[in-house]
């Protein structure tokens, strides 16, 4: 099981390094990770799980936060504003 968890993660990883959320299929990520579709909904029921569980597990855990600016300021400086 271990195994198929992390081929899964990786083909997911792998296949949203190429497409975007939208154009990833369940078929494709099986396919890439060898096991069959019904692994996959037997773990993730939808597409959008499957991305935000491969999105728990690799992202870091101590994310630096943003201090003093507020969600506004945030954005204008992202942008270029």
């Amino acid at each position: 099981m271990a195994a198929s968890h992390d081929a899964i993660m990786n083909a997911v990883y792998a296949v949203l390094q190429k497409k975007s959320v939208r154009d990833l299929t369940m078929e494709e990520v099986a396919k890439r990770a060898k096991v069959g579709k019904p692994t996959l909904y037997k773990w993730w029921p939808t597409k959008a799980t499957l991305v935000l569980a491969m999105l728990c597990e690799r992202m870091p855990p101590n994310l630096e936060k943003p201090i003093g600016l507020s969600a506004e300021e945030s954005l204008a400086f992202e942008c270029g504003d």
